[in-house]
């Protein structure tokens, strides 16, 4: 990842604004009222998840080329391991949205260390790590669609 071609097959620059303008569209139903996305998480007892997971796996499919992240893989392997895949899908797609960030200039959440990472998952149920990616992910949406391209390596 990181080749402007991968998003911009087609290098004339009306068809740059235009693709733009569309991937500015499509991340706007990525962007979320963290305190109400909380509030909701709370109040369902953590059922919300389900839809701020695939919130996340969507955003983070949308900016890249390949399918990193699945909704039925995520729900398959957090079932069968009794909710512990869920702790590692967290860790590695906040790892992602920052990577995603990071190519945009974007100085998201900084990284901490993998433990941290673990710990503050295990102890909220991964509610302080949706908080922080979903803050992430709006920080990107609002920027201006002109400067939502990747950054040339």
């Amino acid at each position: 990842m990181g080749h402007g071609a991968k998003f911009f097959p087609v290098r004339g620059h009306d068809l740059t604004d235009r693709f733009n303008s569309l991937l500015k569209e499509k991340l706007l139903a990525y962007r979320s009222n963290v305190l109400i996305d909380a509030l909701l998480f709370i109040i369902t007892l953590g059922f919300y998840s389900f839809i701020w997971q695939r919130r996340k796996i969507g955003f983070v499919n949308t900016l890249r080329t390949e399918e990193e992240f699945t909704c039925s893989k995520w729900i398959n392997l957090t079932l069968q391991t009794c909710g512990v895949y869920h702790f590692y899908h967290q860790i590695t797609i906040g790892r992602t949205i920052r990577q995603i960030l990071r190519m945009h200039g974007i100085n998201g959440t900084e990284e901490s260390s993998s433990v941290l990472d673990w710990v503050m998952c295990i102890i909220s149920a991964g509610l302080i790590n949706d908080i922080i990616h979903q803050r992430d992910i709006n920080v990107l949406v609002e920027k201006p669609s002109r400067e939502i391209e990747p950054k040339p390596d």
